[in-house]
């Protein structure tokens, strides 16, 4: 591993390789030592997913529009904790990497309710950055009043915008990492993302790439879970009738082809225990934000040279370099 420099000079793709490749097995030793914190701190921050699982019958008592309320209000909670992982995760490794306190109970210790608002903003910055490409196509879509071209011209400049929103994303997806040391509400700490993406453009490819396959699999293997799961529930939703009498009043239903307000009711109600939420779906969730936040987290110190030198200090001078 190169010793970080304020020039931070590129890698070339067989020693990033290389560099990725050693690094995977720290990366496992780490996330074998840090396992217990990580994982509660992700329950935590899952903390309204568990509310919605464990509590969906008690939610079912209350009337519909307070219950709809209710499920919007953790769903959006839900989301917005999300974002806090890998700051959780940095803060660990840089406690455990110093011999201190990495403890759940001494990492909520230090945050306060400023820096999870800074969190928020910082999110927001890098998300807005991504999103501003799409004002364009908007703008077009909004012509199609003049004629039905634009609306054509629209969706074609969209479907360009989608792979830049997801490269602008990647370039700037460090950024609340860079924020923990920066410890700035400014463009610096997406600039510092942007910049180590490029000069370790091989190492972050690769691991993405890994990732995009490690991801595509799990999600396979729990949709395959999901799918058992919600056969069980299918099972269990009509014992009085049986669950063959059911499949044959939903198959008749279909068959028939007569849609109307009655009969949508009525598969509404055959099909509820889909609406019911997924254990599997919410262990999936956690598995995905534990993996995936320590991945990253672990790398950007290990790309960053934290895990080779005693001595490592964060490289403001490279962010600050004209």
């Amino acid at each position: 591993m190169e010793q970080s420099s304020p020039r931070f000079s590129k890698l070339g793709f067989s020693k990033s390789v290389d560099l990725v490749t050693t690094g995977l097995g720290d990366y496992l030793q780490v996330l074998k030592a840090l396992f217990i914190p990580l994982i509660l701190i992700c329950a935590l921050l899952h903390g309204a997913d568990i509310i919605l699982v464990l509590g969906h019958g008690v939610m079912d008592l209350l009337p519909s529009g307070l219950n709809f309320l209710l499920v919007g209000f953790l769903t959006l909670l839900s989301l917005t904790l999300g974002v806090y992982f890998p700051y959780f995760a940095i803060k660990v490794m840089l406690k455990d990497s110093a011999s201190g306190d990495s403890s759940v109970s001494a990492i909520l210790s230090e945050f306060s309710p400023r820096e999870a608002w800074n969190i928020l903003i910082i999110v927001s910055m890098t998300h807005i950055v991504g999103l501003m490409p799409l004002f364009v196509p908007a703008i077009v879509l909004w012509l199609h009043l003049i004629h039905e071209a634009f609306l054509w011209l629209a969706l074609g400049i969209f479907l360009i915008y989608l792979p830049i929103w997801i490269l602008i994303l990647w370039f700037l997806g460090f950024s609340l990492h860079h924020y923990v040391f920066l410890q700035v509400i400014s463009w610096q700490p997406l600039r510092a993302s942007y910049l180590l993406v490029k000069n370790r453009f091989w190492c972050i490819l690769l691991l993405s790439v890994g990732w995009l396959i490690l991801s595509l699999a799990l999600s396979t293997g729990f949709s395959l879970l999901k799918a058992m799961e919600s056969g069980l529930r299918f099972l269990a939703s009509s014992p009085q009738e049986g669950w063959m009498s059911s499949f044959q009043e939903i198959s008749t239903i279909l068959q028939s082809g007569k849609l109307n307000a009655s009969t949508m009711k009525e598969l509404g109600e055959k099909f509820s225990f889909l609406s019911a939420p997924s254990m599997i779906a919410l262990i999936e969730s956690m598995v995905t934000t534990l993996l995936s936040g320590s991945l990253f987290s672990f790398f950007f110190l290990y790309l960053l040279g934290h895990y080779h030198r005693k001595d490592w200090a964060y490289p403001r001078d490279l962010f600050t370099e004209k």
